[in-house]
């Protein structure tokens, strides 16, 4: 369609001339970002209460296709969006109050305004989907897998349905606990979708009125607030003042006795317990001899007095000797211990302790006769065989079960498996069989199974069952006739006709009570419960020797000794008899001589000191034994630097918070109680110094590696993933807000420890000012648009006083280019390297532009960066091989790589954990911070603040890699002084952008209808003005024509056959399109006039704009 061009030049002309006039009465635009602007004021702050109000500002309209539809992009600079996924992606504004810690909170919405805009449908939030993940997925290259992508699907309740979204104006976002006081992340949600008349309301100048009682804090909050820079840190991100949660006043602390600073405290004590390690359930027999030959020293041990403790619990002892309470060496005692079975060990142990006085024994009652003789009893079989790790499982009744038998079942299939009872009674009726089947699948159906179970051929289960991710138990009353002597086949057929194109089922394990002959297992052992109301004559056959003992297990940690048995030969074998009563319940537990168990090790321990609440410090080490040595050199340069340190090996930690047993909760609790316990102020640093395993029971066979264990945690996408971060929490088991700045070291031998630690000592002791200290690298993906843009918005925050370098690889005509310039500019030295793009546990990009290949092929540098990858996966380091991370091999490469690494260990949007990365930025170059761990710890509390729950995943799963203390070689700021806020100098410049290629775009104006009363106008208030970042969609869809409702309307402009589109916005909006458009290779008809545009791009624009009027005859 053509169009005269008089009316061309004219509206240009009128445009040209206009913009000098508007920039009188527009406001300069601020690269900044502050929940205290962006149409935010506060009108009234009292002590608990606010009156806020938001000026909603006017969205820009962004039209997009997703899976063929037309939608709406509802786009404010500065507000969040609706991450949910199906949900109306629309957007928000939060802000972040601090109230004392449980203080009731409430709000009140005043007044508003509305609007309405028609015609608009809004794109739902993406969910990101990917291949299933399990150990085998996660080592593959990028370029070898399905990489993380998106699906736009709308939540049917809202679209379908017509259910108005959000439901309310205002809500709570996100309430969590740091150092003693609640965060409240309040959402205020102006726009609000109308599926039923396809309209948004707009609700402009919100008053709301927020409230909170304004009661004291423990002594213990105060305590935890008043220590390092945390109220410098949360302050900058509040809507108010931490005056408001009462009590921070160092003076109101109470004058604690505490270490002094700069001292280095290490646990040690005295020889008073003998650790004794069990593997398996039984009769533990414990002699001299071997106690000698462990190394432990008897002669100070007097039968009489000795004890056994088990979790707290005390355990009696049966020992068998001469009484002249001496113990020798030939003398012993039995104890009965307990299995322990979890994902994390299947060991227990035992503390023998000697007591004053002399203690009760393991007590006796005798064989009585009886004339009843059972012929069976109903025995339980457990056949579990677990070889495949398996991540992404629904956690659903089945906690921490993510291992399964290796050989997946993919549909259609019949897979056989099979299990091995023996002495099956011939006399019982019924038995019961069970299985348990964990399904995946991508299918929409609830019933995206089908599967059949077949027990030696007789089918005894065909069922329909599951959702896309989910575990199936069968559980039936089975004729005893079903089981047979010796092995008993069970197959597993899935037909492959549920309906999903993707089925996928693996076997966690079978399990068979069926009824068994009395007779010994292996002619050593038997266990067995029998229930009843009498008096019963038990004969059991098959024993080897003719010697035995009976415990009564019923309660397993106060057996019965059961004396007067007989034991009658039996052909080969030996038979024991025995008569006792049973009420209810009883179980017992018979071994021969060959039977009794050995423990696995017995240890002679020095207690150590970390219940004692004298205890102080700064900085916590927590070390593998290994490993000790070092953490006392890295403790000694933090005490020079007048932190209060402490070592501390972490089988200290399992002995005193998990009674031993190997067990991550126990450094849990520990920091816990150094937290709550400790003399004030309370720690904030934590190292982990030692790698971790998901493989905590050695299934894969490479070994029982227990350095410094790591918690795991259900996360976005991936399903299960390692977190550190839970240890620094300290508020339950739902908080993920860190109240210490946890890290690790992961070193896996001696060698790497030293190798680590040396390298952070060195790299605090350079001296002077070098270029590379004020250098910043950043790398993008391709594949993304938002990738390029997140690093160009990171680059507007770098001080005017840095240099800086943008690697894309999209600038590049090969990856192996893009490699060597970050080979070249890690080997000139940078201050920082940030990566955004896709990632995998040892590479960036799925061309591989960078991988643990290459850390090898820098060269030898002192001038190691910090590097963040804002990515998925590159700090996942739980692998029980030596298939390490890339942000473990940077931190290891002992003369070069990196000084310390943070990456995450799972999945997350680029679009939270921007804000992630903001809170970084802002530490270190806007407020100039030198501390490593400051800048980590103020990352994570940012994007709570900005996104409050919704940023639970990316808060859990980014670790921090190298020592929490680390000082970074940041300057302050030769511009500002002490009093001074630092902000971005460097300036972004709208852009004009022509296009040739002609496209039908058909442009509508929406039309606002205001409704509601004037409300009057405040002057905003702002707390700090840093850097904008804009909020972005997790990635520009098919963009096909962009609309800005302005006051009054205007009427499009047409395009002549060589058209120009005119782009007049700030530049986070620009850098959207331009993005989308080299993506797609769209062309963008746009006229966008956005108020708050800075005056000089506006004259400038405006020259130009006389320009084209001149030279542009064409036109």
């Amino acid at each position: 369609m053509h169009f005269d061009n008089y009316l061309i030049k004219t509206i240009t002309v009128l445009m040209a001339i206009s913009m000098p006039l508007m920039c009188l009465a527009s406001e300069n635009y601020n690269l900044g970002y502050s929940h205290i602007q962006d149409g935010m004021k506060i009108n009234e702050h009292s002590p608990g209460r606010m009156i806020v109000s938001l000026d909603t500002l006017k969205p820009l309209i962004i039209k997009e296709i997703a899976e063929g539809k037309l939608y709406d992009f509802l786009k404010v600079s500065g507000y969040n969006y609706f991450q949910t996924p199906g949900k109306p992606h629309l957007p928000y504004k939060s802000i972040l109050i601090a109230v004392p810690k449980g203080a009731e909170f409430d709000y009140k919405i005043l007044s508003y305004e509305k609007e309405l805009i028609e015609n608009i449908i809004p794109i739902p939030a993406p969910k990101y989907v990917q291949p299933i993940i399990h150990n085998e997925y996660l080592k593959k290259d990028m370029h070898d897998v399905e990489k993380l992508r998106f699906i736009t699907a709308e939540d049917q309740n809202i679209y379908r349905d017509n259910q108005v979204y959000p439901e309310q104006l205002v809500e709570i976002a996100g309430r969590g606990t740091f150092r003693g006081i609640d965060l409240i992340n309040l959402r205020l949600q102006p726009f609000k979708y109308l599926p039923e008349n396809q309209s948004v309301i707009v609700y402009n100048n919100m008053i709301v009125e927020i409230s909170w009682s304004n009661e004291n804090i423990s002594k213990s909050d105060r305590r935890a607030m008043h220590s390092f820079p945390f109220k410098e840190i949360i302050g900058g991100m509040l809507i108010n003042s931490l005056d408001d949660c009462t009590n921070f006043d160092v003076d109101n602390l109470d004058s604690d006795a505490c270490p002094p600073p700069g001292s280095s405290v290490f646990s040690g004590g005295t020889s008073e317990g003998i650790k004794i390690v069990t593997r398996d359930e039984g009769i533990v027999k414990v002699t001299g001899n071997y106690l000698v030959s462990s190394g432990i020293d008897i002669s100070f041990l007097r039968p009489a007095n000795l004890f056994l403790k088990n979790q707290d619990t005390s355990i009696p002892i049966l020992f068998e000797g001469n009484s002249d309470d001496i113990f020798d060496n030939d003398e012993y005692f039995l104890f009965y211990s307990k299995k322990v079975d979890n994902r994390y060990t299947d060991k227990n142990l035992y503390w023998l302790y000697k007591a004053d006085e002399p203690v009760s024994r393991i007590s006796d009652e005798s064989s009585i006769s009886a004339s009843i003789i059972p012929l069976e009893y109903l025995h339980f079989h457990h056949a579990e065989d677990n070889k495949k790790y398996m991540q992404e499982i629904e956690d659903a009744g089945y906690v921490d079960d993510h291992w399964f038998v290796k050989a997946p079942m993919w549909a259609p299939i019949v897979r056989p498996f099979s299990i091995t009872i023996d002495n099956v009674s011939s006399v019982a009726a019924f038995g019961i069989f069970r299985i348990l089947l964990q399904g995946i699948t991508f299918s929409p159906d609830m019933k995206s199974h089908h599967s059949k179970i077949y027990l030696n051929g007789n089918l005894v289960d065909d069922a329909y069952w599951g959702d896309t991710s989910s575990k199936y138990l069968f559980e039936g009353v089975v004729p005893q006739s079903y089981f047979t002597e010796g092995s008993n086949a069970v197959n597993v057929e899935l037909p492959g006709d549920s309906g999903s194109d993707y089925e996928l089922v693996f076997l966690d394990w079978i399990e068979a009570e069926y009824w068994r002959n009395f007779t010994s297992m292996d002619g050593s052992i038997i266990k067995f419960s029998y229930s009843g109301d009498d008096t019963f004559q038990f004969q059991i056959q098959g024993f080897n020797e003719d010697s035995a003992i009976v415990f009564d297990i019923s309660n397993p940690d106060n057996p019965v000794n059961i004396s007067g048995i007989s034991i009658e030969p039996e052909g080969s074998k030996f038979k024991i008899v025995f008569g006792f009563p049973v009420t209810g319940t009883k179980t017992f537990y018979i071994a021969a001589e060959s039977g009794l168990k050995t423990p696995v090790e017995v240890i002679s321990d020095t207690p150590s000191q970390l219940k004692d609440p004298m205890n102080g410090a700064d900085y916590i080490i927590i070390a593998d034994p290994e490993f000790i040595d070092e953490a006392n050199i890295l403790a000694g340069s933090r005490t020079t630097r007048g932190l209060r340190t402490k070592v501390v090996d972490i089988i200290e930690v399992y002995d005193e918070f998990s009674g031993g047993v190997f067990d991550p909760i126990a450094i849990q609790t520990f920091l816990e109680f150094a937290y709550n316990n400790w003399v004030s102020p309370a720690p904030y640093y934590v190292l982990l110094l030692g790698d971790a395993s998901y493989d905590h029971r050695n299934y894969h066979g490479y070994g029982e590696f227990h350095w410094v264990p790591s918690t795991f945690i259900h996360s976005l996408e991936m399903g299960e993933t390692c977190s550190d971060n839970t240890y620094g929490c300290m508020d339950g088991p739902d908080d993920f807000i860190p109240d210490m700045i946890v890290s690790r070291i992961p070193a896996r031998n001696l060698i790497q420890a030293q190798e680590m630690i040396n390298k952070t000592i060195a790299y605090e002791a350079i001296s002077g000012t070098e270029d590379w200290m004020k250098h910043v690298v950043t790398v993008a993906d391709n594949d993304e648009a938002f990738f390029e843009m997140l690093g160009t918005d990171f680059e507007s925050m770098i001080p005017e006083d840095f240099s800086s370098r943008e690697i894309f690889l999209s600038r590049y005509s090969t990856p192996a280019d893009c490699t060597n310039d970050i080979l070249t500019e890690l080997d000139n030295g940078c201050l920082m390297m940030v990566y955004s793009g896709h990632g995998s546990v040892q590479s960036w990009t799925s061309e591989s532009i960078f991988s643990n290949t290459d850390i090898a092929r820098l060269a030898a540098n002192y001038k190691t960066p910090l590097i963040l990858m804002l990515s998925c996966l590159n700090g996942y380091f739980p692998f029980p091989d030596t298939f390490e991370s890339l942000a473990e091999e940077f931190l290891r490469r002992s003369d070069g790589g990196a000084c310390a690494t943070i990456a995450a260990t799972g999945v997350s949007y680029p679009s939270i954990q921007k804000y992630f990365a903001q809170g970084i930025y802002k530490s270190l170059f806007l407020e100039r911070n030198q501390n490593l761990g400051t800048a980590f710890l103020q990352g994570k509390l940012n994007v709570f603040a900005e996104l409050g729950d919704d940023a639970e995943n990316v808060i859990k799963t980014f670790s921090l890699f190298g020592d929490p203390a680390l000082r970074l070689p940041v300057e302050p700021s030769p511009t500002l002084t002490p009093t001074q806020t630092p902000t971005s100098t460097r300036t972004l410049t709208p852009t004009l952008s022509l296009t040739s290629t002609p496209t039908q775009t058909r442009t509508e104006t929406p039309t606002y209808i205001p409704t509601g009363s004037q409300t009057p106008t405040y002057t905003p208030t702002l707390i700090y003005t840093p850097t904008d970042f804009p909020v972005c969609t997790p990635r520009i869809r098919n963009t096909i024509a962009v609309i800005q409702p302005p006051a009054v309307p205007v009427k499009p402009v047409p395009v002549q056959t060589k058209p120009f589109a005119l782009i007049l916005s700030p530049t986070p909006v620009l850098d959207d399109l331009l993005a989308a458009s080299l993506e797609y290779e769209k062309e963008f008809y746009v006229f966008s006039v956005v108020p708050f545009m800075d005056r000089f791009f506006i004259l400038l624009l405006s020259l130009i704009l006389m320009s084209v009027l001149v030279f542009r005859k064409d036109l």
